[in-house]
């Protein structure tokens, strides 16, 4: 009896001092995560509900005369006004003079980074207003698009819009892949998702939840992926991606998005509108330490074939008289380069941003309103 007793003892001294730990481990990793929330060292994204929409032929777009606030994963807040189209130009935006239209997704939208005026279209606008040009310049760009998208875009609201320039921002990063499957977004309580890319992954949903709520959560995973598994890093897949097989791999990715740039010209041709193509590097071509991250996973330069997008893209709108501007070699050429972009999220910082819309302001100044008012 005395040994019954005294088992019993342990085993409640063992659970006490389990729940002990328990409730130990669950105030330490509150005091972690409001450290981590209020140091913003690793930001949970705030994406509010009812943001966007789905649409039956651009897959998803901005929900009309919506107005709320974003943060992204850099702890950078922007407030998105849109009209009644969709659009990030406000209530209402008014033109005296046909406005030009950039087209494109999250670079293009540009909320990671700053708040409308900031963007890179907008910078376009300020940097001719500068020049006494005065007309407006919309951010038509939807985080998301696919170059196939925005030309569906474009054919869908240019009559409501009637631009006589239009620019169709191109970013090497991801269009060439995403246009093989432009709709894999889903709109769900009026934020954006894709049920494909993680639909294989154990316990999704509570990696999701924890993922979009929990700041201890995220420093942990990208500790993992950083160190551990390197090879689901984002620089892994996109040394991948910039191989030199990757014209072969990719074949029917970069079919479906010369078939997207063709329905462009024909569309513009049609309506007699001047459009451009406006190249968008990938950050792993601009930075500076991109020979030490490949050497980092054992991969020779040999292997690698860093700006075939732009080459091959380069030469195909050449062959189709496409109007076309690259950005890369601008953004090659500062130094800092990794100042041009946030250090968690990758897209462009305000910088890059700056950087982006003078490049572009200035080659629609001289080509096409030079002397104009």
């Amino acid at each position: 009896m005395h040994g019954i007793v005294k088992n019993m003892q342990k085993i409640k001294n063992i659970l006490i001092n389990f729940l002990i730990f328990i409730i130990s481990f669950l105030m330490m990793y509150g005091i972690v995560e409001g450290v981590l929330q209020i140091s913003n060292v690793s930001p949970v994204p705030i994406i509010p509900s009812g943001l966007y929409i789905n649409h039956d032929s651009i897959g998803h777009q901005f929900s009309s005369n919506f107005k709320g606030s974003i943060k992204s994963e850099d702890g950078i807040w922007a407030t998105i006004q849109t009209d009644e189209l969709g659009i990030w130009e406000g209530p209402k935006y008014s033109y005296n003079n046909p406005p030009i239209l950039i087209l494109g997704d999250s670079f293009t939208h540009g909320s990671y980074c700053c708040n409308l005026q900031d963007t890179y279209p907008k910078i376009v606008q300020t940097y001719l207003k500068q020049k006494n040009i005065s007309l407006t310049v919309i951010n038509a760009g939807v985080p998301g698009h696919e170059t196939k998208n925005e030309v569906e875009f474009l054919k869908i609201y240019y009559n409501h819009i009637n631009s006589s320039l239009v620019i169709l921002t191109f970013y090497v990063g991801n269009d060439i892949l995403g246009n093989l499957n432009p709709n894999k977004y889903e709109v769900i309580d009026g934020k954006l998702t894709n049920p494909t890319k993680h639909e294989n992954v154990p316990f999704r949903n509570i990696r999701e939840s924890l993922a979009k709520n929990s700041a201890v959560y995220r420093v942990f995973t990208k500790f993992l992926v950083s160190t551990i598994f390197k090879e689901e890093s984002y620089v892994a897949s996109k040394v991948k991606y910039f191989s030199i097989s990757a014209r072969e791999v990719y074949s029917k990715e970069i079919l479906e998005t010369e078939k997207s740039f063709l329905d462009f010209k024909k569309f513009c041709n049609e309506k007699n509108i001047t459009c451009v193509v406006h190249i968008i590097p990938d950050k792993l071509q601009i930075l500076k330490d991109t020979p030490v991250l490949l050497k980092r996973y054992n991969i020779s330069s040999i292997e690698q074939d860093i700006l075939w997008p732009q080459e091959h893209f380069s030469k195909f709108f050449k062959e189709q008289n496409i109007l076309y501007y690259d950005l890369t070699d601008v953004f090659s050429n500062v130094e800092e380069s990794e100042e041009l972009f946030l250090p968690i999220n990758g897209h462009w910082s305000k910088k890059g941003s700056r950087l982006a819309g003078e490049f572009l302001g200035e080659i629609i100044y001289i080509n096409y309103y030079n002397g104009k008012k």
